[in-house]
């Protein structure tokens, strides 16, 4: 998608963009439509990536700099920049570690920094005698303040002013590269100043330029490209970022006190071009869940979600709760296959008997018939197996329950495909290529949150861990009941060692299930066997790349996506956070879910929470945080009491999910 000032995206055509006519799938957009661009400052990368000096020398190397076999990395200023010259002699001194001094070039306008150590740090970082003209990787991912160096650097080297008062003032840099300038063009959004391309501002040509020895010479030119900040960017462009050298700082400082009634405002849009066809490629999506929508290469773009669904399109979703599928110590596979085959049929019946909202939704509902039959209750059907949720066993359960629902529901789809034909668009479609005759449903399988059902149902949400094995649940009448997971019971039972009544030789009483629902977690807990601990693994038991094992697993035998949430303590660095959503990927995961505590200033629920008709001070708030195994709130949606643990994934009763608890 590419629009005329330069903004452009790779999508898909049913990727929806904000216009001023609202959200338009791209395939939709019309000649004159105006996609709102990001409009105010944000988007840099994190703090420790790099500072302004660095910037600034990084990006006067791209903009005025030259590599030498023998001198390495090489940086040049030319007249009047010739003053600035020793300030990047310390900018560079600093980052290699050793003193550096300016070389005043005899016979020409010329002051020059050099250093093999500098260009062996440049291209690590992505800048290179062959690949000069280029903002790297790691500028675009950098700080602020790096960000910011890097762009005066540029501006300062190869940007000029231009204009009058009359006719108004801009801001140019000119390049031989689009790319390059394009990059450019996105990093000025990041401090909220919008730009406009222009190319092939001039031709292969002949040109007059300056020598170096204060003169000019002929030089041979390639076709070249002007990146332009007009309007009141100039403003924002002299506030945020300005340039290094004293005279053109100065002159942009007269061409912003020129104007008597201001510039024309910027409206922070850009006018649609045109769609050009490019290729199959991999799609990434993520889900922002307070606006529902994202920046993508500037442009202000629409969520992606876990069900990836076509313009007006739904999906019905439906969970088993595996829980209720195991016999004797065993999946019941019969059973499980009765309930996978009755729940096909009925969630394509509900297809068939929805009253749709619009006309559009229901002609592309009922021509792809997507249903999601998921599970829930996974945790739960652990504990009966006697299998830890993070063991290689797991994965294997996993696995083997997945591709049996997803194989024994593509057959039913296909059974009511010949009982009452396949969906409308099947011809053409994946099945239709892989040698199916008949398929009621475009998609199949689907594994949702479910923390409300999983609620009703009695069972763990999904396919999480469980949270506790013991929680209190306070009612509306402020009286706190316990409630120990029927699982766990038993297994204590089994053993002797568990009764409702405090009984003399009974160590594990209900009285003594309140310190386990003080704790969180059984490994601590001295009076329960090793055995019990192991498989009674909860939340903050845990490791994230358990999580994403589990996660891929089923992902392996899923047709749409699968909802899994990774929860992180309040230290968890980037690099934690990095290795997972890469170990996701990796793996084959369409999407994940990670939550660190007090990442929000608004947390849904964290360990400042406290009963209302406590009316605790700041100070025993403060102190509440250091009482691990206290009580530390409720949850908002249901009420149940909650305990201070090492983490968790959602309300042990009613599965809401966000929260976090360290």
């Amino acid at each position: 998608m590419k629009t005329h000032e330069g903004y452009e995206l790779d999508l898909t055509g049913n990727h929806r963009v904000l216009t001023t006519r609202g959200w338009v799938a791209a395939k939709e957009l019309q000649k004159g439509d105006e996609i709102l661009i990001q409009s105010k400052k944000g988007c840099f990368g994190m703090e420790e990536k790099g500072n302004l000096q660095q910037g600034r020398v990084l990006g006067w190397l791209v903009g005025d700099g030259t590599f030498s076999s023998s001198k390495g990395a090489v940086l040049s200023f030319f007249g009047k920049e010739r003053e600035i010259a020793p300030k990047f002699a310390g900018y560079v001194s600093e980052m290699i570690g050793d003193k550096i001094s300016v070389v005043n070039i005899k016979n020409r306008d010329e002051s020059r920094i050099s250093s093999t150590r500098l260009q062996t740090i440049v291209e690590t970082l992505g800048i290179t005698s062959q690949k000069k003209v280029v903002v790297p990787d790691y500028a675009l991912c950098a700080s602020e303040q790096f960000q910011k160096g890097f762009l005066q650097g540029i501006f300062s080297s190869d940007g000029h002013v231009s204009g009058t008062s009359e006719k108004g003032y801009s801001v140019r840099l000119t390049s031989v590269s689009e790319d390059f300038l394009k990059d450019i063009q996105r990093m000025l959004l990041n401090f909220g100043i919008a730009s406009r391309l222009y190319l092939n501002r001039h031709e292969e040509r002949v040109a007059l330029l300056p020598d170096g020895k204060g003169g000019v010479a002929e030089y041979s030119c390639k076709p070249d490209h002007d990146l332009v900040i007009g309007k009141d960017n100039i403003f924002r462009f002299l506030s945020e970022i300005g340039f290094i050298c004293e005279a053109k700082q100065n002159r942009l400082i007269n061409a912003c006190s020129s104007y008597k009634k201001g510039p024309y405002k910027e409206q922070f849009t850009a006018r649609f071009k045109e769609l050009l066809e490019k290729s199959e490629e991999d799609v990434f999506d993520l889900t922002e869940p307070a606006t529902h929508s994202f920046i993508a290469n500037g442009l202000v773009v629409h969520n992606c979600g876990e069900q990836p669904l076509l313009s007006y399109e739904s999906c019905n979703l439906g969970s088993i709760n595996l829980a209720k599928y195991v016999k004797a110590g065993k999946i019941d596979w019969d059973r499980l296959r009765e309930i996978v085959q009755l729940g096909v049929r009925f969630l394509d019946d509900v297809v068939e008997v929805n009253n749709f909202p619009m006309p559009e939704i229901e002609k592309m509902t009922r021509g792809n018939r997507k249903i999601g039959l998921g599970v829930m209750g996974f945790a739960d059907m652990l504990f009966q197996l006697g299998i830890p949720y993070n063991s290689e066993e797991s994965l294997k359960t996993a696995e083997q329950v997945m591709k049996f629902v997803a194989d024994e529901g593509r057959k039913m789809s296909e059974q009511l495909g010949k009982e009452r034909g396949s969906f409308s668009n099947f011809k053409g479609s994946i099945w239709e290529k892989k040698g199916c005759k008949f398929m009621r449903n475009a998609t199949v399988t689907t594994i949702a949150p479910t923390g409300t059902i999983s609620m009703i149902a009695e069972c763990s949400s999904g396919i999480e861990p469980l949270f506790a094995v013991v929680f209190i649940k306070r009612v509306l009448d402020g009286k706190e009941l316990l409630y120990v997971n029927e699982h766990f019971k038993r297994a204590l039972k089994n053993k002797g060692l568990y009764s409702e009544e405090p009984i003399k030789g009974k160590v594990l009483s209900e009285e003594f299930m309140e310190k386990i629902a003080n704790s969180g977690s059984l490994k601590n807990i001295a009076e329960i066997p090793d055995d019990i601990k192991k498989i009674f693994v909860v939340a903050h038991d845990i490791t994230p790349d358990w999580h994403i094992k589990i996660q891929a697993a089923f992902q392996k035998y899923t047709d749409n996506a699968v909802s899994k949430t990774v929860n992180f303590p309040n230290w968890a660095t980037t690099t934690d956070v990095e290795k997972v959503y890469m170990m996701a990927y990796d793996l084959g995961c369409k999407g994940v879910t990670v939550y660190r505590d007090g990442s929000r200033d608004l947390q849904v629920l964290n360990l400042e929470i406290t009963k209302k008709e406590d009316k605790q001070d700041a100070e025993s708030q403060k102190s509440c945080e250091k009482s691990k195994g206290k009580k530390c709130g409720h949850c908002p949606d249901c009420g149940a009491a909650l305990v201070m643990s090492e983490g968790c994934n959602h309300c042990p009763v009613c599965g809401y999910s966000a929260c976090s608890i360290t």
